[in-house]
């Protein structure tokens, strides 16, 4: 699909640029001077033979036929390429418009250092020079093109030759057109070179937003490692040599290569960085190291003019960065999904290195992978392929790091929850402790107090009765105490699983047995004098209603009746699918009193442990009573509720059959 898209806008682009300069024929023949191989020059230099003796050499030369663009890769050599210009205007076109002269030469792309220019004018050879190496400001061409005027004009074909001298990419697109539609033709690759620029100030950009995302050095790199591909190709399309308007030319001629050798040097510390957070062994990281050195150096010696090699080294360099990944990947546990995409990334890169290094190393005939070498090997691509498995990478850290901070955050929650519930315990311990102290105390204070006059004064049996009789009663009130805290504590501890909960009761004679304990039975009323026959926990059962009998009294009005109703509501159902009948309901327990109006207890507090009323701080009591209740009632699975209808106060237990 994407050869037949490329066909087609080659197609296109063949179309348009006939459109544009038709009447224009273009024969094209290259040579190679091979000085790889044979150590010289077949041909002499300019400055030991005219312009005459060295064409003359040349016009004996075998010249290859090419019909596109010839590539060459890297390389040293020399190349000769011999242009025939012919108008080939059809003579029945009565309308067509004439040729406007001078016309332009246009030799590309940006890439060549050196480019002489022979042509036959007046009788004699003359040459005209320019190049990365030699250009002259300003430029005749805004685009990575150079651009020479021709002297001559097509009122017959004309010959001229091209003598290319480069050690970068020699990529070699040679086009004749007439001055008038110059513009037109520059506008089209000035457009095309815009977008390149645009794409990589586009990916800095989004990279400069996620790195203010997240403050990833990773990040951070690509930043830079974009900046370099933007300014490689503001400097391979001669802007930068406009921008200084020709201006410190030595050091800028220098820029497209050194640009070039910055990304490899980058691209490096990124595949660093994305292994260094992994805990990748100590070999990596040396090995590393010691490419980052000789990019470094690789760098230095373009100065050195050092020829082609340098480039092979630096793509070889780059291979042995992927090789590095790849051992990474293998001997490095990595979370899975950014493993398959560095996977993924490492060999499309690597493919489109190899392919790199077979055009630059001239091991094959690079003619023959046009298609490769244009849409894979192009440095914008690159770019935008290491930006995609860098923005993965990135997004899906951000991912896991939010999880984890979620994650940190639910458990600090938790850890809160703990902590706010230990200090709750702590503060009911606390409250616990004063009141027993308090309970004790007093009725100590008393015991002292009474033991001390019966010991003093044997005489008095009246006293001695009385004072025995608040010892009774102190000694009670401090076992009373304890038993709360201890049922409390056991209450707390309580599995309703490990103890029976299908006892046989009878529910009247509990509730008897619990009034009879208290001296002034005269007080309840019970309105319910059936046997009721109940299955339950007994313990369990005596502990709510012992407390909740206990806590009438002690808060009733003075002089008042506590009213007490208990029974059961059964339901029945006959199942006529099984024959089988089907009984249900609950038996409840409901309790009375009255209370002074100054008494009515805090709703929101009034099952809560210790909580007590203002007025009755200085009474016996703990304030745990009606908190047991709550308890031990949720453990027979039962309910507890209570109202207030202006100074009667309600408790009523509910508990399902």
């Amino acid at each position: 699909m994407q050869k037949l898209l490329r066909l087609l806008f080659c197609g296109l682009w063949v179309f348009v640029n006939q459109a544009v300069h038709s009447e224009i024929q273009i024969d094209k023949y290259y040579f190679s001077e091979n000085k790889s191989i044979s150590g010289k020059k077949e041909i002499a230099d300019d400055t030991s033979l005219d312009n005459r003796e060295v064409i003359r050499r040349v016009e004996n030369l075998n010249f290859t036929p090419f019909y596109s663009d010839l590539l060459k890769g890297f390389t040293d050599d020399t190349q000769w390429i011999k242009l025939v210009i012919s108008d080939k205007k059809s003579v029945t076109d009565d309308f067509s418009e004439k040729m406007v002269y001078p016309l332009i030469l246009r030799v590309g792309a940006l890439t060549l250092d050196k480019i002489q220019l022979f042509e036959f004018n007046k009788n004699e050879w003359t040459t005209q020079m320019l190049g990365d190496r030699h250009m002259s400001y300003p430029r005749l061409c805004d685009d990575e093109f150079h651009c020479f005027y021709l002297k001559s004009t097509l009122e017959k074909p004309i010959t001229l030759y091209l003598k290319i001298e480069s050690q970068n990419i020699v990529q070699i697109h040679a086009e004749v057109v007439a001055q008038d539609e110059l513009s037109k033709v520059v506008s089209k690759r000035i457009m095309a070179s815009s977008i390149s620029i645009a794409v990589g100030i586009c990916l800095f950009v989004v990279a400069l937003i996620f790195y203010l995302i997240d403050r990833s050095r990773l990040i951070l790199v690509y930043v830079f490692f974009q900046i370099s591909l933007t300014l490689y190709t503001v400097s391979f399309n001669g802007i930068l040599f406009d921008f200084f308007k020709g201006d410190y030319f030595e050091l800028i001629k220098f820029m497209p290569e050194l640009f070039f050798y910055f990304r490899s040097l980058l691209f490096c510390l990124l595949c660093r960085e994305i292994f260094i957070s992994y805990s990748v062994n100590r070999f990596y990281k040396r090995a590393i190291i010691a490419i980052v050195f000789l990019i470094i150096t690789n760098m230095v010696a373009t100065f050195a003019d050092v020829g082609h090699l340098n480039n092979i080294f630096n793509i070889a360099l780059q291979l042995c960065v992927l090789g590095m990944n790849y051992y990474a990947l293998i001997t490095t546990v990595i979370p899975s999904k950014i493993s398959k995409i560095i996977w993924i990334g490492n060999t499309v890169y690597s493919l489109i290195l190899t392919s790199g290094f077979l055009y630059v190393s001239n091991l094959i005939d690079v003619n023959n992978f046009n298609f490769l070498i244009h849409d894979f090997f192009d440095y914008r691509l690159n770019g935008i392929a290491i930006g995609c498995v860098i923005f993965s990478i990135v997004a899906f850290e951000i991912l896991e790091k939010n999880k984890k901070n979620q994650t940190l955050l639910n458990e600090a929650a938790s850890s809160k929850l703990t902590v706010t519930l230990l200090n709750e315990k702590l503060h009911e311990r606390e409250q616990m402790v004063d009141l027993l102290t308090h309970e004790i105390k007093n009725p100590l204070s008393t015991i002292n107090y009474a033991a001390a006059f019966i010991q003093n004064n044997h005489a008095l049996e009246s006293e001695v009765n009385e004072r025995t009789k608040k010892i009774v009663q102190s000694t009670n009130r401090i076992n009373t105490v304890l038993n709360q805290v201890f049922l409390s504590a056991k209450l707390d501890k309580y599995s309703s699983k490990e103890h029976e909960q299908n006892e046989s009761i009878n529910f009247t004679e509990l509730v008897k047995d619990i009034v009879s304990d208290y001296e002034s039975g005269r007080i309840f009323k019970i309105n319910n004098r059936e046997v009721v026959e109940i299955f339950g926990n007994r313990f369990l059962l005596t502990t709510v209603l012992d407390n909740l009998i206990s806590n009438a009294v002690k808060y009733r009005s003075q002089n008042s009746e506590i009213n007490i109703s208990f029974g059961v509501v059964s339901t029945s159902q006959d199942s006529k699918a099984d024959g089988v009948e089907v009984t249900g309901g609950f038996y409840f327990f409901n309790i009375t009193n009255t209370v002074d109006i100054n008494n009515i207890p805090d709703p929101d507090q009034l099952f809560k442990r210790y909580y007590r009323h203002d007025n009755f701080i200085s009474k016996p009591g703990m304030g745990i009573g009606l908190n047991i209740v709550q308890v031990a009632s949720n453990l027979i699975g039962g309910q507890i509720s209570w109202c207030l209808d202006d100074d009667l106060i309600s408790f009523k237990l509910k508990v399902d059959l």
